[in-house]
């Protein structure tokens, strides 16, 4: 007696392209919660960076008289963690013996990226520089800040310090310290720096990682730094942001 032999059934033309869409739509749905997932914790690290950066400058201001660091100065000694220069000495370099890391000066979304082993990574985080001076400017007290917990100590910035406190213009001024500028202002510059990468793309979010001269870390959009950014240097003073004293209106 033969067996009956019965062929195989496969998958018709219709249930393929009904499975592939299914996978499409899938893809589409999962995708962007993907990315938002991984931009999250990139902003998370950010932030952390920023929080540890801060409770360096809080030992650092302890251990000196109640003073904050310059924001670059030169010496004839070499900076601990390593510089691109002989005898430059930035902030990072006066907080890295109490951070002792240089991964925290590098913002995971930084245009310029994270390669090198010195913490004055250029592109990364800028300090505020009403209150860390160059060399030569005055040192800062912390009891000369009126608001420590609204005044911006170290943001993210393509910059290793603001240059400002900024005005208008983001492209022919100095705005483009703080990323997002361009976009913020609604002019976005043109070319394939890193610095014109910044200035038109905020790193997280619309926003940038802050940390304060209280030591505390948070995320503050673009366009909210940029506004005290201008109010900083119009005749309207008041709390915080990148004014470090109390100012008469």
């Amino acid at each position: 007696m033969t067996r009956k032999s019965n062929p195989l059934k496969g998958f018709t033309l219709i249930e393929l392209l009904v499975v592939i869409a299914i996978i499409a739509i899938l893809a589409a749905i999962l995708f962007p919660v993907f990315s938002r997932a991984r931009e999250n914790a990139r902003r998370t690290t950010c932030i952390s960076n920023t929080k540890q950066i801060g409770l360096g400058i809080m030992m650092y201001v302890q251990d000196y008289d109640e003073t904050y660091p310059f924001g670059y100065y030169e010496s004839t000694e070499n900076p601990p963690g390593g510089s691109y220069q002989a005898g430059w000495w930035y902030w990072q370099n006066l907080l890295y013996p109490y951070v002792k890391s240089n991964q925290l000066f590098a913002c995971p979304n930084s245009p310029a990226g994270n390669s090198g082993d010195r913490p004055d990574r250029n592109n990364n985080y800028a300090a505020n520089r009403a209150m860390m001076p160059y060399r030569t400017g005055v040192p800062v007290k912390s009891s000369a800040i009126a608001f420590v917990a609204n005044t911006y100590a170290v943001l993210d910035g393509n910059a290793y310090v603001t240059y400002a406190p900024a005005v208008s213009n983001p492209v022919v001024e100095v705005n483009w310290t703080v990323p997002g500028a361009c976009k913020a202002f609604g002019t976005l510059a043109t070319g394939t720096t890193n610095v014109v990468k910044d200035c038109n793309k905020p790193r997280h979010f619309e926003g940038n990682g802050v940390t304060f001269a209280d030591g505390h870390s948070k995320w503050v959009s673009s366009a909210e730094l940029l506004a005290q950014a201008q109010k900083a240097t119009s005749s309207v003073a008041g709390e915080g942001a990148f004014i470090p004293t109390r100012q008469n209106p």
